[in-house]
């Protein structure tokens, strides 16, 4: 269990029905969160600023970057897409996220931004992204009361991380 988000994984990740024995070709140091995510799922997407790539996809990622950006490769682990061709990793060693704007250039530290958080939190945002998504299919529109609420709700992850989120939230 990923701190109860099982459920809500399962909702929109598909889940392994093959092992795989960790950490297999995967760096030492991973976030344990994420090598139990990798465990049970072949990945998914969250929201749509939220792919989580399965450990095939995540191989397969990084031995392109090896392969066409190998001073990158050496200080980033794969993790996600975010649907537009921007890419979510994990710092090497820090193991926090880190987002790349592929509109910034190319593949190097320079066009990362450390978001400071964890696995863990990086999936908690995300899932309230998610309740965001939904709740605007339902019911249109958020007050500015809610889209406070909203804001205070993801700075609650870490202090400024709603101003950091690289991405506007739906209105």
């Amino acid at each position: 269990m990923l701190n109860g988000w099982d459920e809500q994984l399962a909702q929109c990740c598909q889940r392994r029905t093959d092992k795989i024995t960790l950490p297999g070709k995967l760096p030492a140091g991973l976030d344990g969160a994420y090598l139990r995510f990798l465990a049970q799922y072949r990945g998914g997407e969250i929201t749509a600023d939220c792919c989580l790539y399965g450990y095939e996809q995540a191989l397969e990622h990084h031995r392109y970057l090896e392969r066409e950006h190998p001073e990158f490769s050496r200080t980033v682990w794969p993790v996600g897409s975010a649907g537009n061709g921007d890419e979510w990793f994990f710092a090497r060693g820090s193991n926090t996220i880190l987002y790349y704007d592929h509109d910034a250039g190319q593949y190097d530290a320079q066009h990362v931004e450390d978001m400071r958080i964890s696995f863990t939190e990086f999936v908690e945002l995300h899932f309230l992204y998610r309740e965001l998504e939904d709740y605007l299919d339902r019911r249109g529109s958020l007050t500015d009361v809610q889209r406070q609420d909203f804001a205070r709700s993801v700075n609650a992850i870490r202090d400024g991380l709603f101003e950091d989120y690289p991405f506007t939230p739906p209105e």
